[in-house]
């Protein structure tokens, strides 16, 4: 690796608290159910999913081998006669099917349960499957059912990230939860229940879903600053070929993204610089997400990495890093006012590299091939100020 006016370089490995630096990508919902607007009478044959990413396949939640309660449970999706005694395959199902060319990494599995009648006994758990008849457990343990509640139990979430099989899958992927030895052959037992009124989703799937082939436009960065009430936005991209535009999105949650701004694309073979200002976006709030829908003349669309913007911490530096991803090697091109600490963490929060720059401009060539592939943060830091950028290494 190359730099200028380096102080020291040393590889070393110390914690972080990784998750909590601004800028760090967040986990996408890619599927989700809400039962109460609008309101789901409880004895219908099946459900679509209420929110579905748009390379996804709309899903459809039905039951397995259990009938529909013979009183309609409103906001909830339940079933009766649960006859098994021992794991099997009553319960519910749903697929995950990406479309052409895209595939899908799955990261955590939310959801909410209603029971009745099956207290004490009574268990259940999570399986997947890639071919739709093998199926495999998901968790360490089986899960016993919860205490009987009107409007159900929320359970602790499921990381799926662990799951190999469950990454970077072009297929679809069937979902299923069983349950078994309730107390009664009446007992009934569901997902939900969605409070009165209320959107938020009671069974929800998070993770990313992303080309299989070669991208509209290859992006180098993207990055939000903070500029007093303004949130400002670059990205930077290698190359483009038969690209239309870029949407601009906005979120409070990291989750939930609304399109806010629209720029053509300048499609150049050798690639462009773009900039976009948010004006007000941070004077009424302490935060925003931002994320480009990139979108090639054929419809495609690709989406990028996510980034956060704090109000109060406006960012004055510079922090350029490309070709991002990378495979071999990756290029930060940093501007500083003063001296600075660049730091390389890895996903368990370990410093994988570090810089010391004197004031100047820099362009430091790091070599990534000992790298082990998944996402990095970069983090740039000059007495108070930090700017930080993701970096994927495949």
């Amino acid at each position: 690796m190359q730099t200028k006016n380096l102080k020291g370089i040393r590889q070393i490995g110390i914690a972080a608290a990784l998750m909590l630096l601004p800028g760090f990508a967040q986990a996408q919902r890619i599927l989700a159910w809400q039962f109460a607007n609008p309101l789901l009478n409880g004895d219908e044959a099946t459900v679509n999913s209420t929110s579905t990413d748009p390379h996804l396949s709309t899903s459809v939640l039905s039951r397995v081998n259990a009938p529909v309660v013979t009183t309609p449970q409103q906001r909830a999706f339940m079933s009766t006669n649960f006859t098994q005694t021992t794991k099997g395959d009553q319960g519910f199902i749903f697929n995950i099917t990406p479309a052409a060319t895209y595939k899908v990494s799955l990261s955590n599995l939310s959801y909410k349960v209603r029971n009745s009648g099956s207290i004490p006994a009574g268990s259940f758990r999570w399986q997947y499957s890639l071919d739709g008849v093998n199926f495999i457990d998901i968790g360490a343990a089986d899960i016993t059912m919860p205490a009987s509640t009107i409007n159900g139990t929320v359970q602790t979430p499921i990381d799926l990230t662990g799951i190999a099989a469950l990454q970077n899958v072009t297929s679809p992927i069937t979902m299923r939860l069983v349950a078994w030895n309730l107390s009664s052959n009446t007992a009934m037992f569901g997902i939900g229940r969605s409070i009165t009124n209320d959107t938020a989703s009671v069974l929800t799937v998070e993770g990313s879903v992303v080309p299989s082939g070669p991208l509209p436009v290859q992006l180098q960065s993207f990055m939000a600053v903070a500029q007093q009430n303004d949130a400002d936005l670059s990205w930077k991209t290698a190359m483009e070929k038969n690209s239309s535009y870029f949407t601009i999105e906005r979120s409070s949650n990291g989750k939930d993204f609304t399109g806010i701004g629209k720029i053509s694309s300048k499609n150049e073979a050798n690639g462009a610089r773009y900039t976009y200002t948010d004006a007000g976006a941070l004077l009424n709030s302490d935060h925003q997400y931002y994320r480009l829908q990139s979108v090639d003349k054929d419809g495609t669309a690709t989406y990028s990495n996510v980034v956060r913007v704090n109000a109060g911490n406006a960012i004055q530096k510079s922090l350029l890093v490309y070709p991002n991803p990378a495979t071999n090697s990756v290029t930060i091109e940093t501007n500083l006012d003063a001296d600075g600490l660049l730091q390389v963490f890895n996903t368990t929060g370990h410093v994988v590299a570090e810089y010391k720059l004197e004031k100047a401009f820099h362009k430091t060539d790091l070599n990534t091939t000992s790298f082990a592939k998944g996402i990095y943060l970069i983090k740039l830091q000059d007495g108070q100020q930090i700017s930080t950028q993701q970096l994927i290494v495949r």
